[in-house]
């Protein structure tokens, strides 16, 4: 019974599902905190072990600090924000606690993989049969995650918990998921997300296999891939802005797109911070602007100043030397999810403000404290 709730927990967050529906009735925020209060009370073990742990202390108190600075300050904000920001919290503690337990291995593996298989499917649909029936931006595809970032952002990090979860042999079926994925990514036509997929999986590659012959047929069979639906792609309608993102990613402009698109807006995110640098400009000031920095330090230092940016910084420290500590066969996942998290920082807002990314955040939380928790509790 546990396992098929956690199966239908981690499937409804981990592909957004209830948020397209959510704004009438809150079915996202009542489904985070019914997991919360349930796998409370079945692992509260788990819990009370994780909160005497300093590295999850920063991170609950990270998490906790925008709420707080929320309550104290004399802006007004929707109900929304805050939820939103509850909701994070409620997702990390779950997912964490249920990372932790053994018996949960393989309906977490099987719970990424139907993630994956979900998103990618919605992603197809929207490109091949009816174009933007969820995303928001014209012509590019996201599913249930309505920003084609944030699709891209979560069907790398879930595929990577499919492959990488278990230390386990490489299926025949595991290749054919792979390139399900890269078509799924690349339709969301998020040049970030095709790039960090590559360098991920190839990543997976070099670490799992070292570099041999599987590496490097793996390697160039997704090239040829990529090649070929380079072709198909740009000889099918495309709208104009889809077709230059995907040219200046084949023919190599990314660089002068990216310099004259996001450091503009990223140097004028700075400015703004230049107001109050210390404690930033307030909670969710980033939002607020037209376009966004895509860069979660800018946004972290806009809206916290450079305290909250050197205590964000402490995050991703703790989570490397988590990972060097337990720097085994089992810490896989760890290390890719903190090549996809540090890599998408420079690309995207404020991930830990995100349902979505904070499960795969607390997944690779729960990996990176398992040996600790586990060798109290046996």
């Amino acid at each position: 019974m546990n396992k098929i709730l956690i199966f239908v927990w981690m499937v409804a967050v981990g592909t957004n599902f209830l948020a397209p529906i959510s704004d009438a009735v809150p079915y996202q925020g009542l489904c985070c905190l019914i997991g919360l209060i349930y796998f409370l009370g079945i692992y509260r073990r788990q819990f009370f072990k994780l909160i005497h742990i300093r590295l999850y202390q920063v991170w609950l108190i990270g998490l906790l600090m925008p709420l707080i600075l929320m309550i104290v300050s004399k802006r007004d904000f929707l109900r929304s924000d805050y939820t939103n920001l509850i909701v994070v919290l409620f997702v990390f503690v779950t997912s964490s606690l249920i990372g932790t337990v053994r018996k949960n291995v393989n309906v977490i593996i099987t719970s990424a993989l139907t993630i994956g298989l979900i998103s990618v499917s919605l992603n197809i649909y929207e490109f091949i049969v009816e174009n933007n029936v969820w995303s928001t931006a014209p012509g590019r595809s996201a599913g249930f995650f309505i920003n084609p970032n944030r699709a891209s952002q979560a069907i790398i990090i879930f595929s990577l918990v499919y492959l990488a979860w278990k230390n386990r042999q490489f299926y025949f079926f595991d290749f054919f998921f792979i390139l399900m994925v890269l078509f799924g990514t690349i339709v969301t036509f998020s040049r970030s997300g095709i790039m960090i997929l590559l360098l991920t999986i190839a990543l997976f590659y070099i670490w799992k296999y070292n570099l041999n012959w599987k590496t490097i047929t793996g390697m160039l069979l997704l090239l040829s891939l990529l090649i070929t639906l380079q072709n198909v792609l740009l000889n099918s309608y495309l709208e104009d802005d889809v077709r230059n993102r995907l040219t200046s990613l084949l023919e190599g402009g990314v660089q002068s797109d990216f310099e004259e698109e996001r450091v503009s807006i990223a140097l004028e995110s700075y400015y703004i911070a230049q107001e109050s640098p210390i404690t930033g400009v307030g909670v969710g000031s980033t939002k607020k602007m037209d376009v966004g920095a895509h860069n979660t330090f800018i946004s972290i230092f806009l809206d916290y100043g450079i305290l909250g940016l050197i205590f964000y910084l402490f995050t991703i420290i703790g989570v490397v030397v988590g990972i060097y500590k337990n720097d085994n066969e089992q810490m896989l996942f760890s290390k890719l999810f903190l090549a996809w998290f540090l890599l998408f920082n420079f690309f995207t807002h404020n991930m830990l403000e995100d349902t979505v990314m904070i499960l795969a955040f607390g997944l690779a939380v729960s990996k990176i404290l398992f040996f600790r928790v586990n060798s109290v509790l046996a």
